[in-house]
């Protein structure tokens, strides 16, 4: 229809392009009556003396009382040059095309004889390509440079590229949602095709398609859109019913494979050091206590034994151990005492809190010990003091990873079920709890947009928000474990994610996770807005809609720091009390933005004199007071939220 119109109002009739063109509302048509359709064309202007090739077109139906937008888009005479001898690749798996025009059918695309004119059919078995001869049913003459039936063609030919010529792979009930850029030029009755198709984040489908005639493009299609109404579309939507997957049995894996440890500073090393050797010296001296002790208990029978053979082979596998314990062999309990001091003294210089805790624990244990002995002190009371066990057992996992011992675990036993003994303490439950923390994000309204399908990925929901660093990557440098940062990058709703460092910032001290996490993009789009786009100056002035908001209130705070003057419009009277006495903004410079009233008082308090009108609305937003305000001579930002996600998601 948009090429028809075209011709009729140049004199160019070669060919035509469109571009940006969208499918709003299908046109239904039923097989008795009829519908009124107009198709509008409206010159896009330069400026106000000239108007540029090309023009605005919307095709519109008339419905149940009333007019709907179907589509619109824009167009120009003249094609694309695209070259000639051009060549369509065949692919190695040949298709039916009955039986693809069969498949289409039973999944509810039912195609007239005038549309079934796809032939010789092959698509590439790895997916996302497929050619096909696109052929005239009826050869009479025609009008169109190439028939709508076989422009159709084409997207019924993306159909076969995104399922790789198989037939049950077929994206159900898509239909076309978009196009950003096709370009036409007189055809033939019979045609060669090619298209390449791309599963996108969500429901959608992008593909590019050429179609060939006598060597030379005929038909140029960029970023086609199909869009599928079914529940989100996944690559793999037919799953097999098990997949083999094979990894190391952990059973002959050895023990140091399985718990690697993580790398160590070299003060980290000089701490552990030292602490084996206090180890060692508050066996040695506990053993010196106790042997001649009677156990109240048969735990403490084992225990008591235990100490006593450790103590022997210290002695007599010193050399085994790495340190030469010989000399502590003839030395009084006080000198040992003495060397213990020392050695917990140069503790609290080397880098390891964790050791000083660990020789805290063990001094507990040794001072104790008669009474440990006599049953009289339980020993786990002494170290659930001041939770001293806890943080043992805290710092001891920082050493070790997990990742491959429990990766194998499950992967031997996939209905594996842990209990952990006293989990209370610590231990691996405790290190794992936080990662079920999930982080603070902001809520967008484009996020609602993508909750209900119309852009991205639902897996996707969510560009910023905050959280704690659980773990890092051996090249970074800047962030560690623990720390708090500001993030920015697709899918910030989920518990866990991975994400470059360069998206990250450190928290400032004070600054809460819940208020950082709304705070980098509607900062961002302030700045951008009235720094760069805008170049607002000082004293120069500046209104903003819905000043209340995380945009509007960010905006206020930007124009503050540049001097500009600043005007608000909000919704109710307690909106405004929170701009006067948290922002000190005049009574007389905030307006009421749900009446259109407020536009001479307005113009009286600035004296018709504006710099910027600045706006943040969701694409259907309608407002007296918003739309009063283009009759002002200024300059107009309206940011809309589909606009701002896309954008963002483009950076990011």
């Amino acid at each position: 229809m948009a090429g028809g119109a075209i011709q009729q109002v140049t004199s160019k009739t070669e060919g035509y392009t469109v571009r940006n063109v969208l499918f709003k509302i299908p046109l239904v048509i039923g097989d008795s009556g009829t519908v009124e359709v107009i198709t509008t064309l409206r010159p896009n202007e330069v400026n106000d003396l000239m108007n540029s090739e090309w023009f605005t077109f919307s095709i519109a139906s008339y419905s149940s009382n009333d007019w709907t937008e179907n589509c619109s888009g824009h167009i120009r005479a003249g094609a694309d040059d695209q070259g000639n001898h051009v060549q369509v690749e065949r692919y190695a798996r040949r298709v039916s095309s009955e039986k693809w025009y069969s498949a289409l059918f039973d999944r509810g695309l039912s195609y007239g004889t005038q549309f079934c004119g796809l032939h010789n059919i092959s698509a590439d078995p790895l997916g996302g390509s497929a050619s096909a001869s696109v052929n005239r049913v009826e050869q009479h003459e025609s009008p169109y440079l190439i028939h709508p039936t076989m422009i159709d063609q084409c997207l019924q030919l993306i159909s076969v590229a995104g399922a790789a010529g198989i037939s049950r792979r077929i994206i159900k009930n898509a239909i076309p949602a978009s196009v950003e850029r096709m370009s036409i030029r007189r055809g033939g009755d019979h045609m060669e095709a090619g298209v390449s198709a791309k599963q996108e984040s969500g429901n959608y489908v992008t593909a590019d398609a050429t179609v060939v005639f006598d060597g030379k493009v005929v038909l140029s299609m960029k970023r086609g859109m199909l869009f599928s109404m079914d529940e989100q579309v996944k690559a793999d939507s037919i799953p097999l019913l098990a997949q083999m997957q094979w990894r190391p049995a952990i059973d002959f894996q050895q023990p140091q494979s399985l718990l690697p440890q993580t790398e160590q500073s070299a003060a980290q090393v000089g701490a552990l050091c030292i602490t084996k050797k206090l180890a060692f010296l508050y066996i040695l001296r506990t053993a010196d206590t106790i042997k001649d002790m009677h156990p109240e208990a048969t735990h403490l029978a084992k225990w008591k034994s235990w100490i006593l053979a450790e103590g022997a082979r210290i002695l007599s596998d010193s050399q085994i151990l790495g340190f030469d314990c010989e000399k502590w062999m003839g030395m009084s309990s006080a000198e040992k005492g003495a060397i213990v001091e020392s050695l917990s003294s140069s503790l609290a210089t080397e880098e390891g809190d964790g050791s000083i805790i660990a020789a805290v624990c063990m001094d507990q244990i040794y001072a104790n010990c008669q009474g440990i002995m006599s049953n009289q002190v339980s020993p786990l009371e002494l170290l659930m003091d001041d939770n001293l066990l806890g943080r043992y057992y805290a710092h001891g996992q920082k050493y070790a990873n997990w990742d491959v011992f429990l990766t194998l675990l499950c992967h031997s036993k996939p209905t594996l079920r842990i209990l952990e003994i006293g989990g209370g303490t610590g231990a691996a439950t405790m290190a794992a709890l936080p990662s079920l923390y999930p982080p603070a994000s902001s809520r967008q309204p484009a996020d609602v947009l993508v909750a209900m399908g119309f852009v991205g990925d639902i897996d996707q929901l969510g560009v910023e928000g905050s959280g704690t660093v659980r773990r890092v990557g051996r090249h970074v440098t800047d962030l560690v474990v623990g720390e708090q940062v500001l993030v920015l990058g697709p899918g910030i709703f989920d518990t866990r994610f991975i994400v470059d460092q360069q998206r990250c910032r450190k928290l400032d001290k004070g600054l809460s996770l819940e208020d950082a996490a709304n705070m980098a993009l509607v900062y961002m789009t302030a700045v951008y807005s009235l720094v760069y786009v805008g170049q607002i100056k000082k004293g120069q002035t500046v209104l903003i809609h819905s000043a209340c908001g995380g945009f509007g209130m960010a905006a206020i705070q930007v124009c503050r720091l540049l001097g500009a003057e600043i005007f608000a419009t909000v919704g109710n009277q307690t909106k405004k009390d929170h701009l006067i006495h948290e922002f000190d903004i005049p009574p007389d410079h905030i307006f009421d933005s749900r009446s259109a009233s407020f536009l001479q008082s307005l113009m009286e308090a600035t004296g018709g004199h504006w710099r910027l009108r600045l706006t943040l609305l969701p694409p259907s937003r309608s407002r007296a007071g918003y739309g009063a305000t283009w009759d002002l001579k200024s300059v107009y930002l309206t940011l809309s939220s589909h606009a701002l996600l896309e954008g963002w998601r483009n950076w990011l």
